[in-house]
């Protein structure tokens, strides 16, 4: 039985292919071929379908037919022949958009990077026209998941000397420059931009984001320092306020901010700042203040409501935004007020209120339903609730088919907690096995081996795993600070510098955090160490890094 989309689309075309009602198909017909064509492709007759669709259009250049030969030969990897049917097709489509977005994908594939540039670069210039719009941010975020990392640098290159490094063009090539690893060289390109183009915070994001993967964000601090100063935009001001935050600067921050909102009172970006740095350093009220200011001026209220539950899950604080969150008709609102009433249950040990509650998210929001299953998990971790963890996990692990890692994680962890380190030891084992060269479940064997070491022989058989976790990917901060803490336990100081430091810079999170502290003090770094561990807890105090922390060094940090 033919489908009735194939006969409706055989139908709307039957015009086209100058086929009449009237008429019997003859054997060799365009309707006769394009039918047997459809057919071949739905039986995945590849062949057949290429053969059939050749038929119709050795005489005559129909688009819709020529799409279906492209795809087919797409399809098969046949780039120099899906080219051909692009360029027949532009004859009468020049501009369009979507052919020449597939045309510049097939020339990168082909190595052809000159000509990938020429097609770019014309697609930026119709999208501008047509949008009015940043073309070539359009060809960043189009095709930038196509191109293999490195062609797609190649190309911008070219495209970006083309226009002479325009303030429109640069920044994307600078961003690309630090996928790829070339922070230097993405810094000299941004300070070339920003003095084409002063008032773009974008351009400091970025130049500040390049500079603390080069290890050195005080350089890129200060730069946006003096760039806040000098505006008087609120743009960049706030840019640098988020800086502060992403830096850790938790308390210069918010004075920074309480400064900020007395001069742009109408801003909702910078209320949404003060209520996470006023949660963060439990001034709750104020926090809920801000976030109703944020309602008020019709700012990005959900974004702000979601980095409270983010740090919130982090710190274990969750139950207390269910006071601070407005009671309005948002889904995304209702379900972090809900989330935030479970966590409070779990706190108060009242189980079953807990999983009642998340039942009730899952049967109201179906489609959210492995996100509130991530919940639970994570909740149920810094609980400490392994028994309810494990099942959990593993009803997870089962809906998603055993394909993430992470499920096999939160079960590992479970059985460790539970010391039953056979079991955990088989599961982390038997994902590796299937899955060789998958870094982070690397890094998650080897660090939890680390953590349960008991001489230098344990010790050395986690770090094998976690060396070949960052040789795989060498940029990754979680792997980075497992490889450097397992440096600092051999007392290898000199070597757990190389890859704290740069995984401090990259994620500031509790454990990277204190694992640096801890690596300052062994180094002498006292003055330094002491600086950064009373930020760590007034930011995080009650956290297990931090109290760990101050236990193993009580004799200095007090």
């Amino acid at each position: 039985m033919i489908k009735k989309m194939t006969l409706s689309l055989v139908m709307s075309l039957s015009v086209m292919l100058g086929v009449t009602h009237a008429q019997a198909p003859e054997k060799d017909s365009a309707m006769l071929n394009f039918l047997l064509g459809e057919l071949a492709v739905q039986r995945n007759d590849l062949e057949s379908a290429t053969g059939y669709l050749e038929k119709i259009t050795k005489n005559q250049k129909i688009p819709y037919v020529l799409r279906q030969q492209f795809n087919l030969a797409y399809g098969q990897a046949d780039y120099v022949k899906a080219l051909s049917y692009l360029d027949q097709i532009l004859v009468d489509e020049p501009d369009n958009i979507e052919v020449l977005l597939f045309e510049a994908i097939m020339y990168a594939r082909l190595n052809s990077h000159d000509k990938a540039a020429n097609v770019m670069n014309k697609i930026a210039g119709l999208y501008k026209k047509e949008a009015n719009d940043n073309g070539f941010h359009f060809l960043y975020r189009e095709l930038k998941n196509q191109i293999e990392p490195k062609a797609f640098l190649d190309i911008y290159q070219k495209i970006a000397k083309a226009n002479n490094y325009s303030a429109e063009v640069t920044p994307l090539l600078a961003s690309l420059l630090v996928d790829n690893g070339h922070y230097s060289e993405a810094i000299q390109y941004l300070n070339e931009v920003i003095v084409k183009d002063q008032e773009n915070a974008v351009n400091y994001s970025l130049l500040m984001y390049a500079y603390s993967l080069l290890n050195e964000p005080a350089k890129g601090l200060e730069i946006l320092k003096k760039a806040a100063e000098k505006s008087t935009k609120a743009d960049i001001k706030i840019e640098y306020l988020q800086a502060l935050i992403n830096e850790f600067y938790f308390k210069e921050a918010l004075a920074y901010g309480d400064q900020l909102v007395k001069k742009y009172p109408e801003d909702a970006r910078i209320y949404g700042h003060l209520a996470l740095l006023n949660f963060a350093l439990r001034n709750n009220e104020i926090a809920k203040e801000n976030v109703d200011k944020v309602i008020q001026l019709k700012g990005d209220y959900v974004n702000v409501i979601f980095r409270l539950a983010d740090f919130a899950r982090t710190t274990g604080r969750f139950g207390e935004l269910y006071d601070m969150l407005p009671n309005i008709n948002v889904i995304d609102v209702q379900v972090v007020r809900l989330i935030a009433e479970a966590d409070m249950a779990l706190r108060k040990k009242s189980y079953a209120t807990f999983l009642a509650i998340f039942d009730e998210l899952r049967t109201k929001f179906p489609d959210r339903t492995e996100y509130l299953y991530n919940q639970q998990l994570d909740m149920l971790e810094k609980s400490y609730d392994y028994q309810l963890l494990l099942p959990y996990a593993e009803i997870l692990d089962v809906v998603t088919n055993y394909e993430l890692f992470i499920y096999t994680y939160y079960k590992s962890v479970a059985y460790q907690e539970m010391k039953q380190y056979d079991k955990m030891q088989e599961l982390m084992l038997t994902w590796i096995q299937k899955n060789p060269e998958d870094a982070l479940a690397l890094n998650g064997y080897g660090y939890v081996m680390l953590e349960i070491a008991k001489d230098a022989k344990e010790r050395a058989y986690a770090m094998e795993y976690l060396k070949k976790a960052v040789k795989l990917a060498p940029d990754e901060p979680a792997i980075l600070d497992s490889v450097g803490w397992g440096y600092f336990q051999e007392k290898n100081y000199v070597e757990a510098r190389k890859y704290l430091w740069p995984a401090f810079n990259r994620l500031k999170q509790p454990d990277v955090i204190a694992h640096y502290i801890a690596l300052l003090i062994e180094e002498k770094n006292i003055k330094e160490a002491k600086s950064l561990f009373d930020r760590l807890k007034v930011v995080y105090p009650d956290h297990a890094e931090t109290i760990a922390l101050k236990k193993r060094y009580q004799g200095i940090l007090k």
